[in-house]
C-alpha cells in the first residue's frame, strides 16, 4: 500500500505540474482511499494528511476554493494532532492562499500569520520568507501598503540570507510593485530591474514577462514614455 500511495502521489504531482488538475484530483482521491484503509493509526494519519493536503492544492488549481479549503482544514487538523509543526505551517500557508483567492483577505491574514509563527517555532527560514511575502501581498490586497512594505523587505532579506535567487526575484518584484503604488517610482525601478535580472538567471519566463510589464508602468509614472514603450514591447 505504501508503494502504491507514493506512486499515486508522484503521479498526482506530475499531473499538476503539467496543468491537468482533474487527473491530479483523481490520483489524490485514490491515494486518500488507500490511506484510510491502513491498519496503523499514525501511518494512516500521516498518509491522510498528505493526501488531503495534495487534494487541497489540486482543488485550488481548479478554482474549487471551498473544496480546497475543506481538504486543507482536514489536513491541518491531522498535522496538529500529530504535532507536525512544519507540515501544519505549509498547510496553513496553502489555506491562506485559498482564502485570498476567494477575496477573504482577513481570513488569509490569520492563516499566514499562524503559518509564520509555526515557521519561526521550527526554525524554517525559507518558510518564514514565504509567509512574510504572503502577508505582504495580503496587506497589499487590503490596500494597507504601509504595512505591506516592511513585510516584503523582510521577505527579501530572508531570500538573500538563504541564497534563494528565485524567491529573491519574486520578493523584489513584489516590493517594486508596492513602491510604485506608494509613488516611489525610482526605487521601484531599481527593485524591478534587479527582479528582472534574477528571473533571467533562473529561467523564469513568466516572471520575466510580468517584470517587463511592471517596469513599463514604473517608467510611465516617471514620465519616461520611450523607456516604458521599450519594456512594454520587449
Amino acid at each position: 500500500a505504501a508503494a502504491a500511495m507514493r506512486a499515486l502521489h508522484e503521479r498526482g504531482n506530475a499531473y499538476l505540474s503539467r496543468g491537468d488538475a482533474d487527473a491530479a484530483v483523481e490520483a489524490f482521491e485514490e491515494m486518500r482511499a488507500l490511506a484510510a484503509a491502513l491498519p496503523l493509526p499514525e501511518g494512516r494519519a500521516r498518509s491522510l494528511m498528505k493526501a488531503e493536503g495534495s487534494l487541497g492544492i489540486a482543488w485550488q488549481s481548479l478554482g474549487e476554493h471551498e473544496r480546497a479549503a475543506e481538504a486543507l482544514r482536514a489536513a491541518i487538523g491531522v498535522s496538529e494532532a500529530l504535532g507536525d509543526t512544519r507540515s501544519a505551517a505549509a498547510l496553513l500557508s496553502s489555506l491562506g492562499l485559498s482564502y485570498s483567492a476567494r477575496g477573504e483577505h482577513e481570513h488569509a491574514l490569520a492563516r499566514h500569520a499562524a503559518s509564520l509563527a509555526l515557521s519561526l517555532q521550527c526554525g524554517d527560514r525559507r518558510g518564514q520568507g514565504v509567509e512574510l511575502g504572503h502577508l505582504g501581498n495580503t496587506f497589499g490586497d487590503l490596500g494597507q501598503l504601509s504595512q505591506a512594505l516592511p513585510l516584503h523587505e523582510a521577505a527579501l532579506a530572508v531570500a538573500r540570507e538563504t541564497g534563494d535567487w528565485r524567491a529573491e526575484g519574486v520578493h523584489r518584484a513584489n516590493l517594486g510593485g508596492v513602491l510604485c503604488s506608494l509613488g516611489s517610482h525610482a526605487r521601484a525601478v531599481d527593485e524591478l530591474t534587479a527582479a528582472l535580472a534574477l528571473s533571467r538567471v533562473v529561467g523564469d519566463q513568466e516572471g520575466e514577462c510580468a517584470r517587463l510589464g511592471s517596469l513599463g508602468i514604473a517608467h510611465s509614472c516617471l514620465g519616461k514614455s520611450t523607456a516604458a514603450i521599450r519594456f512594454y514591447t520587449a
